[in-house]
């Protein structure tokens, strides 16, 4: 037999495992306030799935892992506060991860402090006062250009109504 490149074996040897790895990311992220709860989904963020190959002690196979038995662990970043609190919930979290997945593919947590920008709540915009009102047309009744005029108007009422000005 031909020696053969080994470029052409990795790929059917890494394949299975790195596309169960980077499936299984895709789904915690995308079901991640059902796995963390509601208590956590916002100040929480799972950032990468770290796996390694850990040999079976009584060396007979694992589904299709052969004699290795693939052990991951969960990197999630969260703010300085919630970092505690999180690490208290580690075996709920870990519980929750086997129950979705239907297997112990997370063996581990790794907790990791950063700071995670919230989305500010959507206010509600406050109608105008009519002293309101009469100030934004005394201030755009200088202009000449309809056009201009229309939409000074309309974003100097977004802006009155948004609390910004």
């Amino acid at each position: 037999m031909p020696p053969q490149l080994l470029s052409k074996n990795i790929m059917s040897l890494t394949k299975p495992v790195f596309q169960r790895k980077y499936m299984k990311l895709g789904r915690i992220y995308s079901y991640w306030a059902q796995i963390i709860g509601e208590d956590f989904a916002a100040t929480t963020l799972p950032i990468s799935l770290q796996t390694k190959a850990v040999k079976n002690k009584t060396g007979k196979s694992v589904k299709e892992d052969g004699p290795y038995k693939i052990e991951a662990t969960l990197h999630i970043m969260t703010d300085g506060a919630s970092a505690l609190a999180l690490s208290y919930q580690k075996d709920l979290i870990l519980g929750r991860l086997e129950h979705f997945f239907g297997e112990r593919l997370v063996t581990d947590l790794r907790i990791i402090q950063n700071h995670i920008k919230q989305k500010a709540p959507a206010s509600k915009p406050h109608k105008l006062s009519s002293q309101e009102k009469e100030e934004l047309v005394a201030m755009i009744d200088r202009v000449e250009d309809p056009d201009l005029k229309q939409r000074l108007s309309q974003f100097a009422t977004s802006l009155l109504q948004s609390g910004r000005a």
